[in-house]
């Protein structure tokens, strides 16, 4: 008399039992059925893993974009009407810093010292500020961010 293997039931014989086809029909259908299953879930296994990577590379995509920043220098001027650096885009906000100034602006907040323009931004020099961003001859570093 047959035996059945532990997972699917599929026919063990011993020495003394005949051979059925039905039996072997049955057992192939139970091994295609699970087959099947296996490559059903490895198929939804790769759309998952490619729609991750899908998600993935737009979040990478967005966060480039969002942390896209311009290091530059410039040298004071002195001058009450400003220097202009131009920086080809209109900067979320600019950090500057040189000699003992250290400021920032951005787009909601106009200052007399700092602007946000168009293409850049706009440093003066105040004598009535003593430290400010447009000292003659002083050398300064910003930070643009897009």
């Amino acid at each position: 008399m047959a035996t059945y293997t532990s997972n699917y039931q599929l026919h063990q014989w011993v020495p003394s039992d005949d051979f059925l086809r039905t039996d072997f029909n049955t057992d192939f259908q139970k091994i295609d059925a699970a087959l099947g299953s296996i490559r059903a879930q490895a198929s939804s296994s790769a759309s998952a893993v490619s729609g991750v990577q899908s998600s993935l590379s737009s979040v990478q995509s967005a966060l480039s974009r969002k942390a896209e920043f311009v290091l530059g220098t410039y040298t004071g001027t002195g001058s009450g009407s400003g220097k202009t650096v131009s920086l080809g885009f209109q900067p979320r906000a600019v950090l500057i810093s040189g000699g003992t100034y250290c400021g920032m602006g951005d787009r909601n907040n106009y200052t007399p010292l700092l602007q946000i323009t168009a293409s850049g931004f706009l440093v003066t020099y105040a004598a009535s500020y003593g430290i400010t961003p447009n000292t003659s001859g002083q050398g300064y570093a910003y930070l643009a961010l897009k």
